[in-house]
Formats: C-alpha cells, sequence, structure tokens
C-alpha cells in the first residue's frame, strides 16, 4: 500500500469512527491568520504548556470562516478566537497528507462553551479572592493626592499606551512615567503582567496604572487569571485598571484600588488629580498673599499706634524723671557738703592721733635697735680673740671636733692679730687629750 493509500485510510477509519462532525475542548495556543484566509492553531489541555504537551492541529479554511464568524457575531462581539482562549469547535478529523499529521478541520464553533466557562471561571476566582479577604485589600490603600511617580503597565507602542501617554501629557508635565511593557492578552500574558507588576513596585512608584484598548471579552481572559488577581490585590502599591471595556467587569477590575472605562480614563483622572492641586495652590497662594497684605496694614497701623503711645509715655517719664532727677541732686547736694563738714573734722582728729601714734612707734623702735647694737657688740668674735680665743679651718669650714680633720689636712688658724696656716701631722680622738706630748 502506499502512502497516500495509508492516509487516505486512516482518513476513512476516523470519518467512519467519528461521524462527519466531531466536537473537541481545548485552549487554542500558537494561532496564525494566513494572508490567503485561512486559519491554523493547534489546541491543548487547558493550562498544560511545556515540551511533550499534547495537542492537535486545526485549520479553519476561509471558505468555513462565514460560518464560524456569524456564531461568534450572534455572541454578541463577546467572543474572539486567540491564543489563551477556551474553545468547543466541530469538524472533521483528518490525516494532512502533505505531513501525514492528524489535524481537525474546523467548521463550526460553540461560543456558548467559552462563554460559559470563562463566567464560571470568573465566578469560582471572585468566591476565592472574597473568602481569602483579598477582594478589597487593594482598593483600601489610599492614594497619594498627588501621584508624582507613576508606573503604566501595557503593550508599549499600543493604541492604549499612545492613548495614555497623550492625554496625560496635555495638562501636566511634572509626573515621572515609568513605562513598563507587557503582553495584555495570550497565554503568556498573566505572567508577563504579574512580572510587570512586581517591577513596578521594586520602583517605588505612588500608583500603578495596567491599560490596554479594548475588544472582545475572551480578549481580557488574562485578566481573570486568579494569580495576577492575587498579585493586584496584594500589592502594596495601589492599582488602577483601565481596560478598554464598559460592559463587562474582569476579575482584575474587581481587585484593583480602581476601576476606569478606558486608558484615556486612568490618565484623564491623573491630570484631573493634578489640575486640582494647582487650583487648590493657586488659591492657597491667593489666599496667603491677600492674608498677608491684610496682616501688614494691620501691623503698620499696630505699629503706628504704638510708637504714638511710647512717645507719649517716653516724654511723660523723662518730665516725671526730670523731677525727680531735681529732688535728688537738691537732696544729693545738701547731704554731700554735711557728709564734707563731717569727714573734715574725722580727717583732722585721725592726723591727730596718728602723728602721736606715729611718734610712739618710732621711740620704741629706737629702743630696740640700742637693745641690738648692745647685743651685737657683746657678742663681736674680736673679743674672744682678745682674750686668747682662736678660730681654725679647713678647706671645707670650721673644725668643731677632732674628727673633721685628717693627717695631711691644710689648717688655717684665725687669731687676734693674724693668721697661721699649719698642716695635721696626727690626729688624737681621746678625751681630753693634750696637744702636746
Amino acid at each position: 500500500m502506499s502512502v497516500a493509500g495509508i492516509t487516505g485510510a486512516v482518513s476513512t477509519l476516523l470519518a467512519q469512527h467519528f461521524g462527519s462532525t466531531v466536537w473537541i475542548e481545548g485552549e487554542i495556543t500558537n494561532l496564525k491568520r494566513a494572508p490567503n484566509g485561512h486559519v491554523y492553531f493547534s489546541l491543548v489541555e487547558p493550562g498544560s504548556q511545556g515540551p511533550g504537551t499534547p495537542s492537535l492541529s486545526v485549520s479553519l479554511l476561509k471558505w468555513n470562516r462565514e460560518q464560524v464568524n456569524t456564531r461568534l457575531t450572534r455572541a454578541g462581539g463577546a467572543f474572539r478566537m486567540s491564543d489563551g482562549v477556551r474553545v468547543r469547535i466541530g469538524g472533521q478529523l483528518e490525516v494532512y497528507g502533505a505531513r501525514s499529521l492528524l489535524q481537525l478541520r474546523m467548521v463550526d464553533i460553540d461560543p456558548e462553551f467559552t462563554l460559559g466557562a470563562m463566567a464560571s471561571d470568573y465566578a469560582r476566582v471572585l468566591s476565592v479572592l472574597e473568602t481569602e479577604g483579598l477582594l478589597d485589600l487593594n482598593r483600601q490603600l489610599g492614594v497619594a493626592p498627588v501621584p508624582l511617580r507613576v508606573a503604566v503597565i501595557t503593550s508599549l507602542d499600543s493604541a492604549a499606551h499612545a492613548d495614555f501617554i497623550t492625554e496625560l501629557g496635555r495638562t501636566w508635565a511634572g509626573v515621572e512615567l515609568v513605562q513598563i511593557d507587557s503582553r495584555v492578552q495570550g497565554r503568556d500574558a498573566p505572567e508577563s503582567l504579574r512580572t510587570a507588576l512586581g517591577l513596578a513596585i521594586e520602583r517605588a512608584v505612588d500608583l500603578i496604572a495596567i491599560v490596554r484598548g479594548g475588544g472582545a471579552r475572551t480578549d481580557l481572559a488574562a485578566f481573570d487569571d486568579e494569580f495576577l488577581a492575587r498579585a493586584i490585590a496584594t500589592s502594596p502599591v495601589p492599582v488602577w485598571c483601565g481596560l478598554g471595556h464598559e460592559t463587562d467587569n474582569t476579575v482584575a477590575d474587581r481587585v484593583c484600588n480602581l476601576r476606569f472605562k478606558t486608558p484615556t480614563a486612568v490618565a484623564a483622572a491623573l491630570t484631573e488629580r493634578y489640575q486640582s492641586t494647582l487650583e487648590l495652590l493657586a488659591d492657597a497662594e491667593l489666599f496667603i498673599r491677600e492674608s498677608s497684605v491684610a496682616r501688614l496694614h494691620h501691623a503698620e497701623e499696630l505699629v503706628a499706634r504704638i510708637s504714638s503711645d511710647l512717645l507719649l509715655a517716653v516724654e511723660r517719664s523723662l518730665n516725671t524723671s526730670s523731677q525727680t532727677l531735681e529732688s535728688v541732686a537738691a537732696t544729693v547736694y545738701q547731704q554731700a557738703g554735711e557728709l564734707c563738714g563731717n569727714a573734715e573734722l574725722q580727717v583732722a582728729t585721725l592726723d591727730r592721733e596718728l602723728a602721736l601714734l606715729a611718734v610712739a612707734a618710732l621711740d620704741r623702735e629706737a629702743e630696740r635697735l640700742r637693745s641690738f647694737e648692745a647685743m651685737i657688740e657683746a657678742n663681736d668674735p674680736r673679743h674672744l680673740f682678745d682674750r686668747g680665743w682662736t678660730m681654725t679651718r679647713t678647706s671645707t669650714g670650721a673644725v668643731a671636733s677632732a674628727g673633721s680633720v685628717q693627717p695631711g689636712d691644710e689648717l688655717v688658724t684665725t687669731l687676734a692679730d693674724g693668721v697661721v696656716r699649719s698642716a695635721v701631722t696626727n690626729v688624737d680622738h681621746s678625751p681630753g687629750a693634750s696637744p702636746l706630748h
């Protein structure tokens, strides 16, 4: 059997076993829209990813897209096929001969399945968050009156990003804007948004704005992610969301600090805060200026009145002081005269007494001097020399004992009429020893 025969036989067996149309549930991934109008993607188990994940190739040919688009339109525009969306689709299983690949040729879709699954997940996540007390946690954070450091998380260079920047730049240029790029749609969007949120918190901003443009409800599936919702709810920084839709709320809308319809509305709310603050500052400046002028006028009047009162008080005080000074001067002059007279008498008395005391003191000192002279005369060593006494000295001083000299020492003996120099030949230490033997 040929290769074509094998693949044809397998396709026939698949049609016989599954029928003309088989309905399969899964999550869209790797969706691509070809220039020729065909659409290709893979179906995987919801939440599965990584190598070895079972997948089924799906082709939606352009002549089958009209029926699919009609079904989607009937869903009110809430449905859009994109990566990460859970779907239930119908088609024929076949083997694509060019690559011998099992694929589903899609011909129909069940929008109610997708919307129902999303609604179910939405209700489940909200219930869990409410039970854990996370639903209103971020809403309880206070927003700075003037957030000067704002992080915007979006797909940079997108229309939502441009709208936000344009609106913010119209009225306020003082804000420091931290722009963080993130996926806002598809399987990778929840993780990308959580990472961006963490970066914004690390940058110590005053406010975080998560914005994206409008689209179908399925385009916003990332914002129903439970882990993203937890990250927003527990963020220490207030988070504002502007996700470009009015009729539906995502879980992110329910847990954020404040929800807005569009990215432009978020920026407008910021600029309104800034404008209100500027107006408040202008009013405060005007009030301060007017109050200052009024206070200055009042102060000038008060100074003038106080100056006048002070001048009168000084004049009265000077007059009183002048009179008091004249009275005091007269009293002092009179008392000074009396004091001078008394002082002159006291000085004369003290002068006489001092003269008498000086004479008596001089007499006493003269008598003491005569007594000292008589004593000195009586003890003059010359009188002792006249009676035969002598004084013997060595080079070190007077000789007072035999122990103070040694044989060979030179002695100098002073007499009444001269000096005798001699040398020691012998020293006798016996008491009462005679110098002659």
